[in-house]
């Protein structure tokens, strides 16, 4: 959301997580998916994050490659605080980002890299 064009919610959180004068944001407090196909991989690090309007909104991300959860966290959020989320999930392809009730929250600089995950196989001969 480009928030210059909505001066409205210049008293939201949403203002709170800006940082580049862009941010993204789980509409009507839906879940929030990013996901790549198999064989990619990502590393997500971290980024910033506010409540949209909610103080002390539980924010829960869970990490997954191929259906297996590997990493799960969660934060609270505050509407005039911005929080940095460290996360260091390493080769997902998963990620789910939700919050109690109907709850927006935004966030910005979502530090991420993609790479695809190989495996090596090496064959022995017997003689």
């Amino acid at each position: 959301m480009n928030l210059t064009a909505y001066p409205h919610y210049n008293t939201s959180g949403f203002y709170t997580a800006l940082r580049s004068g862009y941010i993204a944001f789980n509409k009507n407090g839906l879940t929030m998916t990013i996901s790549a196909n198999p064989p990619n991989v990502f590393n997500l690090y971290s980024f910033v994050a506010a409540s949209g309007s909610q103080n002390q909104l539980r924010l829960t991300m869970i990490g997954q490659r191929l259906s297996k959860q590997l990493y799960a966290a969660t934060y609270p959020l505050y509407t005039k605080w911005q929080q940095l989320i460290e996360l260091n999930y390493l080769n997902i392809d998963t990620i789910t980002l939700s919050t109690d009730g109907s709850s927006e929250f935004a966030m910005d600089n979502l530090c991420i890299s993609t790479s695809s995950l190989t495996t090596t196989t090496t064959s022995t001969t017997e003689t």
